[in-house]
């Protein structure tokens, strides 16, 4: 069929390329080979180096990389179990129980919100009580027993231009 053909193309293709990739593009690569195994059921031409991809992944220098595929390979282990590349494996304890199929597509395979890094701001909550992103009175939502310093009101007029000049070209002077 012609899709598991083009699959089976685009999985070598990734595996040849997976060290010359970005560190986003082998997140990417490993989730795709994760779902590649999990829709397959670990069955079938592309699954072996679909495990040589999470492989490779495991023992990457980025530990981002490192982290995914070893989640990943847990994920699959557990659930189809993985059968080639089992090297860098650790042996995770499962306390006599066996992750379904169904939980494993659920777990990697279900759309997720995207990270959200800094705060989302509306206009409820650009009040007078908004504190600076990362100070403890933005975690608290309150001044924190004033250990929080406000900033300083925006200046009327610009400062001196000496205050900007390198430390090396004030020395000179």
């Amino acid at each position: 069929n012609a899709k598991s053909k083009m699959r089976s193309e685009i999985v070598r293709l990734v595996d040849r390329t997976f060290p010359e990739m970005s560190l986003a593009e082998k997140c990417q690569a490993i989730h795709f080979c994760t779902k590649v195994l999990l829709l397959s059921g670990g069955n079938g031409t592309p699954s072996a180096l679909c495990e040589h991809v999470l492989s490779m992944g495991r023992i990457d220098v980025h530990p981002d990389v490192k982290d995914q595929a070893r989640m990943e390979s847990a994920i699959i282990q557990a659930s189809i179990g993985l059968k080639h590349d089992l090297d860098n494996m650790e042996i995770q304890p499962s306390m006599g129980m066996k992750l379904t199929v169904d939980t494993a597509k659920r777990l990697l395979l279900t759309k997720k919100p995207a990270p959200s890094f800094l705060p989302v701001e509306d206009d409820s909550m650009a009040d007078k009580r908004s504190f600076r992103f990362g100070t403890l009175s933005s975690l608290v939502g309150h001044q924190a027993r004033g250990a929080y310093l406000p900033l300083p009101p925006w200046s009327e007029k610009n400062s001196p231009k000496a205050l900007r000049d390198p430390i090396e070209a004030v020395k000179q002077q």
